[in-house]
């Protein structure tokens, strides 16, 4: 499987004002660039065409669903999920199954920590005891892959996700009932 890269708001984004809340088209770029060939994505361009359609809100940062969006603006196919009224265990197993079919966006509290703001990642893998993340608020390139601590993880996880795939593959090879 091609790697997942590695961007950051801070050192990838251009756009004046926007390297402290570009986390979600980070994010989507770090995605949208797994599955294109050798081409990168301008998260500059993501801003704008988001921010055309009304994916970024001042108060609360990317919508979900305009992430969405901009990925289907750029060839691909997504979903979003919202599992916060579900128990963690589930939710996290849910997570995991759309995560064996490929990367997907997270939404955590900043630093995982639940009295910090929202922030988007991205789920690259998983093993027993560690979720492997592409953080993109880090501001040195070899900060920007970090394992998490499943526990940590869950503590911080918002218990939603974002999907985004090639219009050519499907968005999850769900067990039955597992899926949304």
């Amino acid at each position: 499987m091609k790697k997942v890269p590695q961007y950051s708001q801070f050192l990838d984004v251009t756009k004046k004002g926007w390297k402290i809340r570009a986390c979600g088209v980070a994010s989507l770029a770090m995605v949208l660039d797994h599955y294109k060939k050798n081409k990168k994505t301008s998260i500059d361009k993501l801003i704008d065409y988001g921010v055309s359609i009304g994916a970024h809100n001042k108060e609360l940062g990317w919508i979900h669903s305009g992430i969405v969006n901009i990925a289907k603006h750029e060839g691909f196919k997504g979903e979003r999920y919202d599992w916060r009224d579900i128990d963690a265990n589930i939710s996290f197993n849910k997570m995991n199954e759309y995560l064996k079919n490929g990367p997907i966006i997270a939404s955590i509290h900043k630093n995982f920590n639940p009295k910090n703001s929202g922030h988007l990642v991205v789920v690259t893998s998983k093993n027993k005891s560690h979720i492997t993340i592409h953080d993109p608020i880090a501001r040195k390139r070899e900060q920007i892959k970090r394992e998490i601590p499943i526990d940590v993880f869950l503590t911080g996880w918002k218990k939603r996700i974002v999907v985004v795939r090639p219009k050519s593959k499907k968005i999850c090879e769900c067990k039955k009932g597992m899926i949304q």
